[in-house]
């Protein structure tokens, strides 16, 4: 029930952004979040149910993903405080982590169907150090980039004091909530992840 209403709640704001009109680069880039959480939840589901393993050759598509949470979020803040650096070419090089942890991946990912649930039934047999460097890569991004957005913030909100309206409050206040909280999560995955047997 828990990922049919999650699901539901992300299609249905994917759909309202869609509709808005005069959207914004901030607009864009929520909407590419929006589908992230969304992609990520089916793929959640899928395992959880076992509907994944009917077709295995979707086994791991998504682990690359997690690391794109961070980026988006620095994103979205670095637009709505008039930063646009979506316009930078230098911006792709944000996209490197993912791209790597993808290629890292790619030994996986041609393995057959058989050996793919056989790793994903034995805690990444084989696999140990890509889910290692997958959990690493994910907490100094997240980390990171929920830091740098807190940072940009406070730096946002001291250059506009004087003329910082009451719309202006509650969206950065929001956004500040959001880093503190992603950043957070961060932490207890650090700590779970050294507790607990990390999986692919």
């Amino acid at each position: 029930m828990f990922f049919y209403t999650t699901i539901i709640i992300a299609a249905f704001l994917l759909v309202l952004l869609l509709l808005k009109k005069g959207k914004q680069s901030s607009d864009y880039i929520l909407i590419g979040w929006i589908t992230l959480i969304s992609i990520q939840l089916i793929s959640f589901y899928s395992h959880l149910t076992g509907f994944i393993y009917k077709y295995p050759h979707a086994l791991g598509l998504t682990l690359s993903l997690p690391i794109l949470h961070g980026l988006f979020l620095y994103s979205y803040t670095s637009e709505l405080t008039g930063k646009k650096v979506l316009a930078k070419p230098v911006y792709l090089i944000h996209l490197i982590p993912f791209l790597l942890l993808f290629v890292l991946a790619i030994p996986f990912y041609i393995l057959p169907s058989e050996t793919k649930i056989e790793v994903f039934n034995n805690e990444s047999k084989g696999f140990e150090w890509n889910s290692i460097i997958q959990i690493i890569s994910f907490l100094i991004s997240g980390f990171s980039y929920s830091t740098a957005s807190i940072i940009k913030i406070q730096k946002y909100k001291q250059d506009i004091q004087e003329h910082w309206s009451n719309i202006d409050k509650k969206m950065l206040v929001w956004l500040e909530y959001l880093s503190i909280e992603l950043g957070l999560i961060w932490v207890l995955v650090l700590f779970f992840a050294g507790r607990n047997k990390i999986q692919l």
